[in-house]
């Protein structure tokens, strides 16, 4: 597992991109014995206010901050294990990639032309594209992979079908950076271009490239992959992901980041990526797989699901494994009357069964988290953790906290204690709010919920000033 290399700096003004991929469709306390743990909260000053988490200085804009989204050109300066790209791939770009960036330049120009409007409501900043706007977009993001993929032809053809050099991502950016065939934006005024660029080979072997670059957008910039299958001494555009028309920010790719895994002859691929709200680090975490599709603008999804999670802990957290992939990050909620924000790692895996992705263990890092997890769940998943004499007794419970917790009633865990054989967990509830007190058995060869309780509201707010500790 890749974890981001720089840590979570001051949160500027970043936009980016979202959901979908491509336009086109896709074919688819006070109690004895209770330890204390104080590493599952964060200072409110590190992330949010009562309100949320802070926002930006005003007036500060940051188009593409590199530290901020995980997206931090590690390979800067050569190191002894990364030596620099070999004399031959320092060339000129040739005829078909300056012919491909003349037209990218125009069509991004377009866009840059195009008038779009800023929304501002209580909880969020957002800038909305017209449709004639989205199409523009559009245009400039499907001619950039256009100019991508004349640069990977260049470099498939001095690897002559051997492997790419280490520092592969040199020769994307002496070209296709700002500044060099795109241009750079004069003061004041604004041009799409590539932001940033980063390019390593996917599976071993070297059969597959994988490009992941950003394009400039009215305050920040969306990310798109790329991925090219070496063909002898050539090589093809195989998959896209990426969002190419939307009239939201908050549609787009922020900080993508992705892992291939072989399934036979082929690959699959999970991407994971931010989507913006502008005036927070928490913007959530949204995964997919993909195999390959009819055509590159194509692929098929197997697999999409989204989370809440820390912007500085989105990119990296992906791995690829023999059956499946898996998937690490923090989420983070608060309620009125608890000291410090309540954040706790959720690790996600899925393995490859009969032409599906099944979510498997291990479903939380810890077991006192498995309740938070269990509620999260629809009752069809969380019955398989239930034994089943008690799933027909938990069925409604299990629906009662799931409201709970999605209305932000309960939070946690924040109440821990471990007895042999078991761990006893108790969810912070909001002041006046019932909370929910759980048995997890440890006796099996997983975790299990033996029994959840919703209980009456407590006087006080539901949980002390610190988290349980863990056991």
């Amino acid at each position: 597992m890749r974890r981001p290399s720089s840590p979570l700096g001051l949160l500027v003004l970043t936009l980016a991109c979202g959901p979908a991929v491509v336009a086109e469709k896709f074919h688819t306390s006070s109690e004895p014995g209770a330890l204390l743990v104080s590493a599952s909260v964060s200072s409110p000053s590190a992330s949010a206010s009562a309100s949320g988490p802070p926002g930006p200085e005003e007036g500060e804009v940051n188009a593409a901050d590199a530290s901020l989204l995980n997206l931090q050109e590690e390979d800067e300066t050569p190191s002894p294990e990364e030596p620099p790209l070999p004399a031959a791939w320092g060339a000129s770009p040739g005829a078909p990639v300056l012919r491909a960036a003349a037209k990218a330049r125009g069509l991004c120009q377009k866009f840059s032309r195009e008038k779009i409007r800023e929304v501002h409501d209580s909880d969020a900043f957002d800038i909305v594209f017209p449709g004639s706007a989205q199409g523009a977009l559009r245009q400039c993001k499907e001619a950039l992979v256009t100019l991508v993929e004349a640069r990977a032809r260049e470099a498939a053809a001095l690897a002559k079908g051997g492997p790419f050099p280490a520092k592969i991502s040199d020769f994307f950016r002496m070209a296709l950076s700002d500044g060099v065939l795109l241009g750079k934006p004069e003061q004041g005024s604004f041009t799409p271009g590539i932001v940033h660029i980063r390019a390593r080979e996917a599976l071993p072997g070297g059969k597959l490239l994988g490009v992941v670059f950003g394009v400039r957008i009215v305050g920040g910039s969306d990310d798109v992959l790329a991925l090219f299958e070496r063909q002898g001494e050539g090589i093809q555009l195989a998959m896209v992901v990426a969002n190419h028309g939307y009239e939201s920010i908050q549609h787009g790719f922020l900080a993508l980041d992705f892992e291939a895994r072989p399934v036979g002859d082929r690959y699959h691929v999970m991407t994971v990526h931010s989507s913006p709200w502008i005036s927070s680090a928490w913007r959530g975490a949204h995964f997919q797989i993909f195999a390959p599709g009819p055509s590159p603008q194509r692929p098929v999804r197997l697999l999409e699901e989204y989370n809440s999670a820390r912007i500085g802990e989105v990119g990296g957290w992906i791995q690829a494994k023999d059956d499946g992939f898996q998937a690490q990050f923090s989420s983070w909620t608060s309620i009125s009357g608890i000291s410090g924000d309540v954040v706790r790692t959720h690790v996600h895996g899925f393995r490859f069964e009969q032409g599906a992705y099944r979510r498997v263990a291990p479903l939380t890092a810890h077991p006192w988290e498995l309740p938070d997890e269990w509620l999260r769940m629809s009752w069809p998943e969380a019955s398989l953790l239930v034994p089943a004499e008690a799933r027909a007794r938990l069925a409604s419970v299990h629906e009662q906290l799931r409201e709970d917790l999605k209305a932000s009633r309960l939070i946690g865990p924040v109440w821990v204690k471990r007895d042999p054989g078991e761990v006893r967990v108790r969810l912070a509830s909001a002041p006046g709010s019932p909370g929910a007190r759980f048995v997890v058995d440890l006796s099996g060869k997983e975790p299990s919920i033996r029994e959840a309780v919703r209980i009456p509201p407590l006087a006080a707010p539901g949980a002390p000033s610190g988290l349980p500790s863990a056991p």
